[in-house]
């Protein structure tokens, strides 16, 4: 295609036209507003969670998870996209993701917390965070790939598998199970990410899932970097910070997180957990690699 074809490019910070006439009168204001471009979801999420530079790396925990860091230069990996960056002229950013991170986490959220209704509220979720925190790292033998939306991204024939299922298990551990295999996942791919580049340092983490407590502590232990949760909406946070660059009122998206990013203590890794979770990482990637997480290819079985 022809660049005529082609919308034209510019930065997510750049002013992209003015509000009309009409909608100034309509909100009752003074006078017109201009309109910044904005940035995708999750590269605005960075931005709100201040990951600015290499080393800390931006989850915005979702129904689905994405994973964003900083580089210089394209990263010419094809299990990593690269974006222009949203915060200045030079530099990109790197992406990866779960399809389904907080969504697992819902779907046992409503299988065994929600009551009759089926359907979980806040009180549940805060029930089931109390819950996975009685329960030791491991879940107790019960392993759990939580891949529950019929193929992972970068393979379409991935499968949630659960091993190691007792009689002994309750809720508890299978939510427990839950969040330990999505971290997993987020091990793997935090490895893609650091593979002969700046090693990551520390997971900001963002969204409506980063309030569970349990969960920021599993991260923490499986990944062996802190966790700091970031309250608010960041990716609100980081359209407003580009609206905020855009018009002037900031110089620049260090000066922006500066006065508006306000990210928790960090959730430390214990190395007794650690530790144990190595060895479990390493079933978590055998069972990956096996035939039990995968849909049979087409004349290969029922």
């Amino acid at each position: 295609l022809g660049p005529a074809r082609l919308p034209r490019p510019g930065p997510s910070w750049g002013v992209a036209g003015e509000l009309r006439p009409a909608l100034v009168r309509r909100f009752g204001l003074a006078r017109t507003v201009p309109v910044i471009a904005g940035a995708a979801d999750s590269l605005a999420c960075a931005l709100g969670a201040g990951v600015t530079e290499a080393g800390p790396v931006s989850e915005m925990a979702g129904s689905s998870t994405c994973l964003n860091s900083v580089v210089a230069e394209p990263v010419g990996d094809l299990d990593v996209s690269n974006y222009a960056s949203p915060m200045r002229p030079e530099g990109y950013m790197t992406e990866t993701g779960i399809n389904t991170a907080g969504e697992a986490v819902d779907w046992i959220a409503a299988l065994a917390y929600g009551g009759r209704g089926g359907r979980p509220r806040a009180s549940d979720y805060e029930r089931l965070d109390r819950e996975v925190a009685t329960v030791a790292p491991g879940a107790d033998g019960l392993l759990f790939v939580p891949v529950l939306g019929d193929g992972e991204r970068d393979d379409p024939a991935l499968r949630g598998t659960a091993v190691g299922l007792s009689l002994r298990h309750g809720r508890a551990a299978w939510a427990r199970a839950t969040l330990e295999g999505v971290a997993f996942g987020m091990r793997v791919l935090l490895g893609v990410l650091s593979r002969g580049r700046d090693p990551v340092t520390e997971l900001r983490v963002s969204g409506q899932a980063a309030g569970l407590r349990s969960w920021n502590q599993i991260k923490a232990d499986v990944l062996g970097v802190p966790v700091r949760r970031v309250p608010g909406d960041a990716t609100a946070a980081g359209v407003a910070m580009l609206a905020g660059i855009g018009v002037g009122a900031y110089s620049g998206p260090e000066e922006a997180v500066a006065a508006a990013c306000q990210p928790q203590e960090p959730v430390l890794p214990d190395p007794v957990s650690a530790e144990r979770y190595d060895a479990v990482y390493q079933r978590y990637q055998a069972v990956l690699a096996s035939d039990l997480a995968r849909v049979p290819a087409a004349g290969t079985g029922p």
